[in-house]
């Protein structure tokens, strides 16, 4: 199953849905592979091969509609966070996104359609956190994960920026 909604992650009429599926698969998955769907979801977030052709913008929207979903796709959700901000290392085996003769190319960003969606996801990430405070042990652990990554980049804005907002609604 999860072998054809990466190939639909390559239409553009169906991604979306694809990875709200693949989003569903790995909320009742019970393994750690990272071929399953938990690590292919966490891939389609990435800004870089991303295994789709959904724009960064469009995918931060299925950000926020996970976690309408409620506190079941939590884990999901924190995990694709985790991947959105990953600014290295990038690589996938090939195979979905070939349709016969025809390789469709992945989604492939601007710098300002990066720095907008870490922006996107910052905010998002806050938000969340000001709603459901048991989430920012999470978003702690996803800013220690990347905050070399952040100044490396020179958005040491976006990082300084989550670092106090979540100070500030932990000590509220």
């Amino acid at each position: 199953v999860v072998m054809i909604l990466e190939k639909l992650c390559y239409i553009r009429e169906t991604a979306r849905d694809a990875i709200l599926m693949i989003a569903k698969l790995s909320v009742a998955e019970n393994e750690k592979w990272s071929n399953n769907a938990t690590g292919q979801f966490g891939q389609l977030f990435h800004i870089f091969l991303p295994g789709t052709v959904l724009p960064l913008k469009e995918r931060t929207e299925v950000l926020g509609e996970l976690i309408n979903f409620g506190d079941n796709y939590r884990d999901v959700v924190l995990t694709a966070i985790n991947h959105s901000f990953t600014n290295n290392h990038f690589s996938r085996s090939g195979g979905p996104e070939c349709f016969g003769s025809e390789k469709i190319i992945d989604y492939v960003p601007s710098d300002s359609a990066i720095y907008d969606y870490w922006s996107s996801v910052s905010s998002i990430l806050i938000n969340w956190c000001e709603e459901v405070p048991d989430v920012i042990e999470g978003a702690s652990q996803i800013i220690q994960n990347h905050i070399n990554s952040f100044i490396a980049n020179g958005n040491i804005i976006c990082v300084k920026t989550l670092i106090e907002k979540l100070i500030a609604i932990q000590n509220n």
